[in-house]
């Protein structure tokens, strides 16, 4: 994979998955406190990528390697 600077995509993070991309995609168990908008937004715009993603890793194996990329706008794109 050709070097990528953090600078062009935002704020990114290597990740490993041994799990399928349905599964990887899951909404994160914190968001049951749905009625608190102010949580909601914060969790959402978190900029370090910390909320969505790297909460999973601990359950990760080091088996399919993915590059995640987490914008300024908090869109992602995924290249194997």
């Amino acid at each position: 994979m050709p070097p990528i600077s953090p600078s062009e995509t935002g704020h990114w993070a290597y990740l490993t998955l041994n799990t399928s991309r349905k599964n990887f995609f899951k909404k994160p168990k914190v968001r049951k406190f749905r009625k608190s908008i102010q949580h909601e937004h914060t969790a959402r715009h978190q900029q370090p990528g910390q909320y969505m993603f790297f909460q999973q890793c601990n359950a990760m194996s080091a088996v399919n390697k993915a590059i995640m990329y987490i914008s300024n706008e908090t869109t992602t794109k995924i290249s194997f």
